[in-house]
């Protein structure tokens, strides 16, 4: 049974620096099929073969729980990082008991519950009935792999399904040279029957100790925890089916409904998603049934920011066919972003919220967060209204209709659009 420490999260109504706002994660293009650059060889059943000739794994063996499998620097934002990649404890061989130093300010942190005698993170399966951890038969098999200013550590490990079904665990942890702790987690059903049910990874979330702390929405399938401002943990699912969030007693029980785990999508960006209990993320797959010898997987990423500076960034709404005037934005607008400079600001379309009888037409956005306060502007305009004709880039008004046809009103017209075909002569816009 977990022992939780009794840790109160100073000022947590003061989240994120106590301003309303959002703190964008840093983009990460995600895992390809061969995990980045590391060329690790595919069985025949999906699973991983970290012995493969020419792979580059080092085998490290089994390893005591808390022993340093490998480490890597890196810097960013004018801050230098150490990330140690450290054994979990051997019956749950997820890789998420790890420590980031900030070097530059010496300090470091790490972001799972550790404080234990036993792994509060880790792989399950539910069958519908009851949801069960994925406990390693055996010691777990470790490997590390550097290259190209990366590293990766490999853990491989038999689990059991009750008393018969067997699954081989197999995870890849990417540390990318910008810092990005990538997940790569590996189910391949090994005995002679199907297994029919629901594979996920439970992290238990946790700050130097502070379990209680807050889930903040950062977008789709991504979220964002923080220490009231001077360290940021983004956790984002990369391939999956759905990311929720809730009370870890709950996640970690075996109860497969998980009362109050929540999907984090459908949040506005930069709302707290989950808060006052022990808090948790899963990543979940579908239910459905996985042949023998065959394997299925999941994958998601870690980026820890220390930052030195907060950027702002104010979202503004104009109306294009009224001369670029200011619009008052919905009441459920994001009007403010906050991010640590130097990291993606993550603005798109799905985070506008268009008033009514209004359409949108362009972003002039703003992709980085800087020292100071920059601004994105949304345009907006009304549906059908005609713009000016579009003329060819270093053409004349002309050249833009059919040869030799004159430049009438009537060419701006619905009637003129249909029967000379010239869609380059509208800037009508439809709602959609």
């Amino acid at each position: 049974m977990k022992h939780r420490s009794i840790v109160a999260l100073a000022a947590a109504s003061a989240l994120a620096l106590g301003i309303a706002g959002s703190i964008a994660a840093p983009a990460y293009a995600g895992p390809s099929d061969t995990w980045g650059y590391i060329t690790t060889a595919v069985n025949s059943d999906g699973s991983l073969n970290f012995a493969d000739p020419g792979s580059g794994w080092t085998l490290l063996g089994p390893e005591p729980a808390g022993a340093t499998l490998g480490s890597l620097d890196f810097s960013r934002g004018g801050i230098d990082y150490t990330v140690t990649v450290n054994a979990p404890a051997s019956v749950a061989p997820m890789l998420v008991a790890n420590i980031v130093a900030d070097n530059t300010n010496g300090v470091q942190w790490s972001y799972t519950y550790s404080w234990g005698s036993g792994s509060t993170s880790g792989p399950f399966f539910s069958d519908g009935i009851d949801r069960l951890p994925l406990y390693a038969s055996g010691a777990p098999t470790y490997y590390v792999k550097s290259q190209a200013g990366n590293l990766a550590v490999a853990v491989t490990g038999v689990t059991m399904i009750g008393t018969s079904d067997t699954v081989l665990y197999s995870e890849v942890l990417d540390v990318t040279s910008d810092g990005a702790l990538v997940h790569n987690l590996t189910f391949t059903n090994q005995s002679t029957a199907t297994l029919s049910g629901a594979f996920s990874a439970l992290v238990d979330t946790d700050l130097n100790g502070v379990d209680d702390v807050p889930i903040v929405s950062n977008g789709t399938n991504s979220v964002y925890i923080t220490d009231s401002g001077t360290f940021y943990l983004y956790l984002t699912m990369l391939k999956g089916n759905q990311m929720t969030a809730g009370d870890w007693g709950y996640g970690y029980s075996s109860n497969p409904a998980m009362p109050t785990f929540v999907d984090v999508n459908g949040f506005t960006l930069g709302s707290t998603v989950f808060q006052g209990y022990d808090s948790a993320i899963s990543y979940n797959l579908n239910s459905g049934n996985l042949a023998p010898g065959t394997s299925t997987s999941l994958a998601f990423e870690e980026q820890l920011f220390a930052p030195t500076e907060i950027g702002t960034v104010n979202v503004q709404y104009v109306d294009d066919d009224n001369g670029g005037a200011a619009i008052t934005p919905p009441s459920t607008a994001l009007t403010t972003l906050l991010g640590p400079v130097g990291t993606p600001v993550g603005f798109t379309e799905a985070h506008v919220v268009v008033p009514d009888g209004l359409i949108l037409v362009s972003i002039d956005n703003v992709t980085t967060f800087a020292s100071g306060t920059q601004t994105i502007t949304v345009h907006l305009a009304r549906p059908g209204t005609p713009g000016p004709p579009t003329v060819p880039a270093g053409g004349t008004l002309a050249e833009s209709v059919a040869p030799g046809a004159p430049a009438t009103a009537a060419t701006f017209g619905l009637l003129g659009f249909g029967l000379l075909g010239l869609g380059l002569w509208s800037r009508r816009r439809s709602a959609n």
